[in-house]
Formats: C-alpha cells, sequence, structure tokens
C-alpha cells in the first residue's frame, strides 16, 4: 500500500513538474513573440515656453512670461495597444505683470505612465496616471512668497498619429490629448494670511481640471542616421485648481519645440 501511494505522489509530483515546465514555455514564447512585434520609439526636445499665471488669492493680476521648456516621451508600440512614459518640465525665470512691478519665477513638471488600446492602425485611446507639479516664488508676498500645488492625477488620454508624403519624402505627425477627471492634491497657501496655509483633497472635475495637448511633426530621417528624425511641435499644458470657494489657481503654458528628435530604437 505505502508503495502504491509513493508511485502516486511521485506520478502526480511529475506531473505536476510537467505543467509547470508547460506553462513557463508558452509564457517565454509569448514574450518571445510580442518583443518581435513591437517598436519602441523616443522623442525627446527642448522648447521656448510662453506662460501666463494667475494666482487669486493672492492677487487678481495676471502674469506672463517666456522661458525654456523640455519634453522627452518613450513609446512602446505593439500591434493592440500602446504604452510609455511622458514627462515634462518648464521654466519661467521671470513672470511681469502691466499691473504690478513684482516680478514672479515659475516651474511646472509632469510625470506619467499611459496605456491606451488601439481603435485602427492610427487612433489610440485609454488612460494616463500623472503627477504634476508646479511652484512660483514672489518675494513681494513676503512670507506667502512661495506657493505651490501638487496633484496625482487620473486622465483619458488619445494619441493619433499618421504617417504621409510630401515632395517624395516621408513625414508623420502624432496629436494626444489627455484631460484629468480625478485626483489627489496638496497645495499652499490657499489664501493671502501671514502664515501657511496647507489644502489637500481628492479633486474632481468641479475643482480640479489639467489638459495636456502637444503635436508633433517628424520631418525625413537623416541619410546616415536613418533611425533618428528631426522633429517640431506645439505644446499646451494648461491647469486650473479651485484652493477655494472664490479663488482659483490658473496656469498655462505653450510651448514651441525647437530642438527635438524622434528616434526608433527597435
Amino acid at each position: 500500500m505505502k508503495k502504491i501511494l509513493l508511485l502516486l505522489f511521485i506520478s502526480q509530483l511529475s506531473f505536476g513538474q510537467s505543467k509547470i515546465r508547460t506553462f513557463l514555455n508558452e509564457r517565454k514564447e509569448k514574450k518571445r513573440q510580442r518583443w518581435a512585434t513591437e517598436h519602441v520609439y523616443r522623442t525627446s526636445g527642448l522648447a521656448l515656453a510662453s506662460q501666463n499665471f494667475q494666482q487669486q488669492v493672492f492677487s487678481q493680476n495676471q502674469f506672463s512670461g517666456i522661458g525654456i521648456g523640455f519634453f522627452s516621451n518613450s513609446l512602446i508600440d505593439r500591434p493592440k495597444n500602446q504604452r510609455g512614459f511622458e514627462n515634462s518640465l518648464n521654466l519661467i525665470p521671470s513672470l511681469q505683470s502691466a499691473n504690478s512691478l513684482s516680478s514672479s519665477y515659475s516651474a511646472t513638471a509632469t510625470v506619467g505612465y499611459y496605456f491606451l488600446k488601439k481603435i485602427n492602425q492610427n487612433l489610440a485611446v485609454g488612460v494616463a496616471a500623472n503627477a504634476l507639479i508646479g511652484g512660483r516664488f514672489n518675494g513681494s508676498y513676503d512670507n506667502n512668497a512661495i506657493s505651490t500645488e501638487a496633484v496625482i492625477e487620473l486622465a483619458p488620454k488619445m494619441r493619433y498619429a499618421k504617417d504621409f508624403k510630401f515632395l517624395k519624402k516621408d513625414y508623420s505627425f502624432n496629436y494626444t490629448l489627455s484631460a484629468a477627471v480625478v485626483g489627489l492634491g496638496l497645495w499652499t497657501p490657499t489664501y493671502t494670511s501671514n502664515f501657511t496655509n496647507i489644502g489637500r483633497g481628492v479633486v474632481l472635475p468641479n475643482k480640479y481640471n489639467h489638459f495636456d495637448s502637444r503635436l508633433m511633426l517628424q520631418l525625413p530621417a537623416r541619410k546616415r542616421f536613418t533611425n533618428i528624425r528631426p522633429t517640431i511641435g506645439y505644446g499646451w499644458n494648461a491647469y486650473i485648481l479651485n484652493a477655494n470657494a472664490e479663488d482659483k489657481i490658473i496656469n498655462a503654458t505653450h510651448s514651441i519645440y525647437l530642438i527635438a528628435n524622434f528616434k526608433q530604437r527597435k
């Protein structure tokens, strides 16, 4: 009886090991097929950035200024979906207002991961998870000289890409748009005072809106570097945060990408 039980145990163990090996081999084959059919692209560029800003908790003045920006995107393109990481940074060394002698300094950064499902060859839609961080410094506001906001958000996202020929040269453009629907935020200060007052909580579309759109035109590939293509583009990043029932933080940045490269890495 013991020998029979031992044989049954050994046979079950062998069967289990065979199933595990089969599962691992199938998973390995799926990864190999996916690796063979996916393409990896990277876009990066410097930009001339123009920002308009108003923080009603301090002043009704609207500030504007010129600075520099940076953008990068890593895209993994598969037969049925796309995913990747995207980030941007804008630095405005001096924001001036026509109604005020004071000057503000601004920095805005966005970092995000996105996953898109392909609708057809050109259009993909999905969702992005982003972290938005904005900050300004204005010495004229004394103890409230520094103001910041940070929001972790979820946003529907779409991407449209199209290749075309012009004068027998290969071009392509892609357009992306996302709009936040919900987030978790932290901002300070929330009203004019001589001390810092922190606001925090879940931010819904009636309290927070963040739109991010970008249009990139890829020019013909260089003769010596066929996997690198110069790219020009335009970006618009704008958000509105209701700091309290009466006042808002409004920030909109326009970016013209003057130096950009599109590289196919795989």
